[in-house]
């Protein structure tokens, strides 16, 4: 629970809520079990005054009329915010998105949530802020009890307090079913103080049967027209002479009652109607080609490869398919990729010209030492901004000019001096890492974790970690999250010292960090949901996680940074492959739609990624489940065959400097992938590629998969038993 006396705030303008007005008057021409729900206002007297006291549970309504919603005393009371549902319905719900507004004569003391978790505005409560509760299991009652406020009213205070539409997410109720479905309340109450509030209390949607046969889901009061006629309360849209013809997203055609085919919104062709003819030929347009021709395809079948479709029953001109100039585009980590000058400023390159191959690389790079002894190819501008040495009197990292980095060695009396590990150990001192700074305690700092060489965790002061031998962290840092747990494969040969160096730069500036945090997780308290394994849709398909996801990543704010800052990705093994598609398992805290993402295909680079081989850019996933639940997005892309025996393939968020929209989901104790995030620079963390675990703890693997198949063709799909997808990748 939270405390203040002074959460007042001017009533947002009339204006902005009138935008957020449209949201909600969404059709109810889809039936769902919380489609009858309105949220209502309901006033009790505290049973005492505490600032400590739990303030859910004691609504206790038996029938909506009986709510309470006017006060004509300044004393305090407790205004809960319930969804009440008629009587007779089945709620499932597991979330909900509202707001709230009052005026500069109420104050709230005190307030609580009463679901399980919840994603609230920066200044809620404030007026004109919002929230999202939700629940890990569907609440299935009459009356819902979702915020308790303790609010105090002036002294002959005349106004209202109102539930109102949320000023960035629909207003909407939440189901538990796959994706989520989403409604909006019928109505939004108020409570008055000195004045009548409003109580919408619900009515019970059911069938309306048209008089030309047709059905939609109404109020009783809506039902109306000569020959309609209303089915009764919470009774779905059914096909009343049977089943007929489905057609899918994926323009496939099945046959189905019209129930089992609209509550998937896809599109019900009639009563009695067939499959053959097909009555679901997808839509023809012009599609260009690598080859620069124009053919009229599908839009599936000219995305397979990544080719331009220009829209639905758009037609081949003669400027249509024109080859645009391309040329050498240098990249930071010197590599190149022939682009468009555009394509080239877009990734933030450095274009070389119109016809300026990339062979040979035309790219200047040389060896680039990080902080924690890493050696990586860059060129000079980008090895200074991310803070690292440049070497430009070597061509490559063998033999390594990294090694042998300096750090903090102390001696008696607390003395601290900077000096190799070799300079130290001679010196009889304890030498506590590379790059680690003499700063104030750094040689009598109190407990904390200490990373020793089995790799366990031990709760130390510096000077005993140094004595065992380990490696320390900070004052107070926790071994849970378990900082000194990494993987030392992928590719990857960092030492133990190196990753601990790392971890301690995060965690100094987590702790110092003012307002939005860069890096967001959603609740590991309760596991996600395990969405089916997917089928591929392009060829053979590789998966790292284990299909039980327990918690759930993204960057936002300045963690998100154009071209590609804050990107996510997984490596997979395979030699003479393209990737025809890329595999998300995403999840999000709810209300989100319609955002975009980039994805990508790179060649290994020493571990990481390097050379682009494919990306599409502005992908919409499409509907993204609410956490806990995950929902599988199998997109297309096209790439250049791999060269080397492991390639990467991952996304970026389109929401620089936002919170984040999509959140990726995440495998901690599963077989095991190679988790990997581009760290944005000016945030004061490491930059550059490296693991998730430096960011979030310890995980497995990400839900981002791959389809590939030989270079030159598309294998069919294989599918796979569990065991033998463990197998190849223990």
């Amino acid at each position: 629970m939270m405390h203040s006396p002074s959460w007042v705030r001017s009533m947002t303008t009339l204006a902005t809520f009138a935008a957020c007005l449209l949201i909600v008057s969404a059709s109810r021409a889809e039936i769902s079990p919380n489609s009858a729900g309105s949220l209502i206002l309901h006033a009790t007297t505290p049973v005492e005054m505490t600032d400590a006291g739990a303030l859910c549970g004691d609504a206790l309504l038996e029938d909506c009329a009986d709510a309470v919603i006017r006060s004509d005393r300044s004393a305090p009371i407790d205004l809960h915010v319930l969804v009440a549902f008629p009587e007779g319905a089945s709620p499932r719900l597991t979330g909900v998105t509202f707001a709230v507004e009052y005026e500069d004569d109420v104050v709230i003391r005190e307030f609580q949530c009463c679901g399980d978790f919840q994603l609230a505005d920066t200044d809620w409560p404030w007026s004109g802020t919002g929230t999202t509760v939700a629940w890990s299991a569907p609440q299935e009652t009459q009356f819902i009890e979702v915020y308790t406020f303790r609010v105090v009213p002036a002294a002959g205070a005349e106004s209202e307090f109102r539930i109102t539409p949320h000023p960035l997410r629909p207003t909407a109720f939440t189901d538990d079913a796959v994706p989520p479905r989403r409604v909006p309340p019928q109505g939004l109450g108020s409570f008055g103080f000195g004045v009548d509030g409003s109580l919408p209390c619900p009515l019970p949607d059911g069938a309306c049967r048209n008089v030309d046969g047709s059905c939609e889901i109404t109020l009783e009061s809506e039902c109306v027209g000569e020959g309609d006629v209303w089915e009764g309360p919470f009774v779905p849209c059914v096909a009343v002479d049977g089943i007929g013809a489905c057609c899918d997203f994926d323009w496939n055609c099945t046959i189905q009652t019209y129930f089992d085919c609209t509550r998937r919104s896809y599109e019900f062709q009639g009563d009695d109607t067939l499959c053959s003819p097909n009555p679901c030929p997808p839509p023809v347009g012009a599609c260009c080609g690598y080859d620069w021709t124009c053919e009229i395809k599908t839009r599936t079948d000219c995305m397979w490869w990544g080719q331009y479709y220009d829209g639905d029953d758009t037609v081949c001109t003669p400027e249509f398919c024109v080859r645009p100039p391309m040329g050498a585009c240098c990249f930071d980590t010197g590599s190149c990729v022939v682009l468009t000058s555009d394509r080239c400023a877009v990734r933030s390159g450095i274009y070389l010209g119109t016809d300026v191959p990339c062979d040979p690389n035309p790219c200047p790079s040389g060896p680039c030492c990080f902080r924690d002894g890493r050696c990586v190819m860059r060129t000079e501008e980008s090895c200074i901004s991310l803070g690292g040495d440049y070497h430009p009197d070597q061509d490559d990292c063998d033999p390594d000019p990294c090694a042998g980095s300096p750090g903090a060695c102390c001696f008696e009396g607390d003395v601290c001096t900077i000096v190799s590990m070799a300079d130290c150990v001679e010196s009889d001192g304890l030498f506590l890492g590379p790059w680690i700074s003499c700063d104030p305690g750094s040689c009598s700092g109190g407990p904390g974790a200490c990373c020793v060489a089995s790799g366990d965790c031990r709760f130390e002061s510096a000077a005993d970690c140094a004595k065992l031998g380990g490696i320390y962290i900070l004052p107070g840092e926790p071994c849970k999250p378990d900082p000194c747990t990494y993987q030392a494969d992928c590719g990857s040969t960092e030492s133990l010292e190196g990753w601990t160096d790392k971890v301690r730069q995060v965690r100094q500036a987590q702790r110092g960090r003012e307002g939005d945090a860069p890096e967001m997780r959603l609740p590991d308290q309760v596991n996600g949901s395990s969405p089916p394994f997917p089928r591929g849709n392009c060829g053979t398909v590789y998966f790292n996680a284990d299909f039980t996801f327990e918690t759930a990543y993204a960057w936002g704010y300045g963690g998100v940074q154009a071209p590609a800052y804050g990107t996510f990705a997984e490596s997979y093994d395979a030699i003479g492959v393209l990737v025809c598609g890329i595999i998300l398992e995403l999840t999000q805290p709810g209300g989100v739609a319609g955002r975009t993402i980039d994805l990508y295909v790179w060649e290994d680079d020493q571990g990481e990624p390097g050379t682009v081989l494919g990306i599409a850019t502005g992908v919409d996933p499409g509907p993204v489940a609410t956490w806990p639940s995950v929902s599988t997005h199998e997109l297309s892309i096209s790439s250049n065959c791999t060269d080397s025996g492991r390639f990467h393939v991952g996304y970026w968020g389109d929401w620089p400097g936002e919170s984040a929209a999509y959140y990726i989901a995440a495998d901690l104790d599963g077989f095991g992938g190679c988790p990997m995030t581009l760290i944005p620079p000016g945030i004061d963390y490491p930059s550059g590629w490296d693991r998730v675990s430096l960011i979030w703890g310890s995980t497995r693997a990400l839900g981002i998969g791959a389809e590939v198949g030989e270079c030159g063709t598309v294998d069919p799909v294989h599918e796979k038993s569990w065991g033998q997808i463990k197998a190849l990748f223990r």
